[in-house]
């Protein structure tokens, strides 16, 4: 009796982790069998998968060349991925002989995505909307020249592990970066969009807005900023940059503020220069805390070096 009720146990193990390993192949997945039905015009919704490799958009067959030689590829239909792991790194373009870019038709959603490798979608051109909301990039994440042409881009509650760069991007709508945290640099130099959400972020390094055009408003309240902010250049209408803790220096030189501009609550521990800023009206400091000097030079709009 105690024999057979080993032998039992014995094959109902192997049972388990036959059925183990076969639900752990049944998640993996390839990038080839992704591009696979891109290039069959089907919409791709991917759920709960590990992409084990390098996932390359710029490999899809649909493709023009242009006057200048350049491979313009073009992604028909919806892209959506929910609760992915990809493995190697994700991109959208690249130089060989010639240079390789991607056009998304509709929609792309990563969202509750984890990237394991380097993410690259610089020069991408989005037609429809685009998230990566509650996202985590554990290398660096690059989205330079990246042109959103829908109504939002939502990048809200993301968690970038090393450095992430949106380098003149252009979003015609709304782009939200609530909650995110960002443990490297923080690029977003020459970022142009019509309402930006900052609210509730944790910078642990450098944030940099340079030259950066919110052709609304910029919402950037209750946030923590270790390293040095740069909002040196931009344009924005009225805006709040309230209930903050900036613990290094803030540069808001040579910007153009037309509207009401809040810094109430905040924290400044560092410098900060608004020299040769034009301010429509006084901003209001209500209930800030400094410990330096905290001045705002309201100029007249023809003293501006803004180049």
């Amino acid at each position: 009796m105690y024999m057979r009720k080993s032998y039992f146990l014995i094959i109902l193990s192997l049972l388990l982790c036959s059925c183990s390993f076969a639900k752990k192949d049944d998640k993996m997945m390839a990038s080839k069998d992704i591009v696979k039905l891109i290039d069959k015009a089907k919409d791709v919704v991917i759920f709960d998968k590990i992409i084990t490799d390098d996932l390359d958009f710029s490999n899809i067959e649909n493709q023009i060349i242009d006057g200048n030689a350049n491979v313009n590829h073009t992604v028909t239909k919806d892209i959506v991925f929910i609760k992915c792991v990809f493995l190697g790194k994700v991109f959208a373009s690249k130089k060989e002989t010639t240079s390789h870019k991607t056009l998304f038709a509709g929609n792309v959603t990563f969202r509750t995505c984890d990237f394991r490798g380097e993410l690259d979608l610089s020069n991408v051109v989005v037609n429809g909307c685009l998230s990566f909301a509650q996202s985590t990039f554990r290398e660096n994440a690059s989205f330079n020249g990246l042109q959103v042409k829908g109504n939002s881009s939502h990048f809200w509650d993301i968690n970038a592990e090393k450095d992430f760069s949106m380098v003149k991007s252009s979003t015609v709508g709304s782009l939200n970066f609530m909650d995110a945290h960002f443990a490297g640099a923080c690029m977003l130099q020459g970022t142009d969009c019509n309402t930006l959400q900052f609210s509730n972020v944790q910078c642990d390094s450098t944030l940099d807005f340079s030259t950066s055009s919110f052709r609304n408003s910029l919402f950037m309240n209750y946030g923590t900023f270790n390293g040095a902010v740069n909002f040196s250049k931009c344009q924005m209408n009225s805006s709040d940059i309230m209930n903050c803790q900036f613990l290094d220096n803030i540069d808001f030189s040579n910007s153009i503020i037309l509207g009401l501009l809040r810094f109430n609550g905040s924290k400044f521990k560092g410098e900060v220069d608004s020299n040769k800023s034009f301010f429509l009206v006084q901003p209001s400091t209500e209930g800030i805390e400094t410990s330096k000097p905290f001045k705002i030079n309201v100029v007249n709009y023809s003293q501006l070096e803004i180049k």
